[in-house]
């Protein structure tokens, strides 16, 4: 399985994949994702990644993997 790194945007378009910030309420973020019309049917894996700096300039890299899957189907 291959990974598709998906970037927040301002506009989601159906030519790429993207992502938008639905809701944020404390600790829970609601994500809107649109796939590229080029996707291949089927179920991903969502993987969130966060950087944050600290006091001493030091990046941290944070991952959270959800246990859900998103599945996609072709349209006609």
């Amino acid at each position: 399985m291959g990974i598709v790194r998906v970037e927040f945007c301002n506009a989601l378009l159906r030519s790429k994949w993207g992502m938008q910030i639905k809701e944020a309420n404390g600790n829970t973020v609601r994500l809107s994702v649109v796939s590229s019309h080029q996707a291949t049917a089927g179920c991903y894996s969502v993987r969130v990644e966060t950087k944050s700096k600290d006091s001493f300039g030091e990046t941290s890299l944070y991952q959270l993997k959800n246990g859900q899957q998103i599945c996609f189907v072709e349209e006609n």
